[in-house]
């Protein structure tokens, strides 16, 4: 899976860690759900991630900290 675009979807609660483990993810769009946590770590250790949307949310605190390895493909946060 390369994407994952669940855009106002009623997607509520945690977001969970797994995405790290998507080691092909290049888009991650979670906007406009219920999500109320703050961001995981392994967010950050995605490396072909190229764009990330989690707007509109309720998520709090602060991104977690993007390898540089991760942040070469990074165009949209």
């Amino acid at each position: 899976m390369t994407q994952i675009n669940l855009t106002f979807e009623g997607v509520a609660g945690v977001l969970p860690s797994v995405f790290e483990a998507s080691s092909q993810l290049t888009i991650l769009d979670l906007s406009e759900n219920n999500l109320n946590d703050s961001f995981p770590d392994s967010l950050g250790r995605i490396r072909t991630l190229r764009g990330m949307n989690m707007g509109q949310n309720k998520l709090h605190g602060e991104l977690p900290l993007f390898s540089p390895k991760s942040l070469d493909n990074l165009e949209m946060l």
